[in-house]
């Protein structure tokens, strides 16, 4: 019998230390994994600031290009009133059409956007104002001159032979626009 509970109790101490070891590796993952998650976190920060840096310092170029060609064209100005010669106006505006082409290529698509839609405007009420033929104008223009007229959104669409969704969306980005 004491050989039995002999081999019993060897029996549990091995199975009590194959446990201890398998404990022990799983809570050496876990901390590599905690390790690598700091570095990873770490590493994320860094990447980050750099980042930040680097827009900062873009900033920065973008402030001093806007703010160079405001001197210059405030020199220009000057200039202009000093009678300077047209040659030199002109390389000067060169000069700082060179220097920022993204911002003037902006500046200009929204100057044309503003003008585009002074356009239509003035179209609709030229059309309004002179009896041109309905047919001729674009569809965008006749959904509009018939919601100013009182129609329905369905009336519209059958008066322009058109689907009721079409005509809500031309008018929705008139509305927009």
């Amino acid at each position: 019998m004491t050989i039995f509970i002999l081999f019993i109790s060897i029996i549990i101490n091995i199975v009590s230390i194959f446990a201890i070891i398998i404990l022990y590796i799983r809570q050496n993952r876990l901390m590599h994994v905690e390790q690598d998650q700091k570095k990873v976190l770490q590493e994320m920060e860094e990447m980050f600031s750099t980042y930040l840096i680097e827009i900062r310092d873009e900033n920065e170029e973008f402030i001093k290009k806007v703010q160079s060609i405001y001197h210059s064209k405030m020199e220009l100005k000057e200039n202009v009133e000093g009678d300077k010669s047209y040659q030199d106006k002109i390389s000067s505006q060169n000069e700082q059409k060179n220097e920022v082409p993204a911002l003037q290529t902006f500046m200009r698509s929204r100057a044309e956007k503003t003008y585009q839609s002074a356009m239509t405007q003035n179209d609709i009420q030229d059309a309004e104002n002179q009896s041109i033929d309905f047919a001729t104008l674009p569809l965008e223009k006749q959904a509009y001159l018939l919601e100013k007229e009182g129609l329905t959104i369905e009336q519209i669409a059958k008066e322009l032979h058109k689907g009721k969704t079409e005509i809500e969306l031309l008018l929705k980005f008139r509305q927009k626009i």
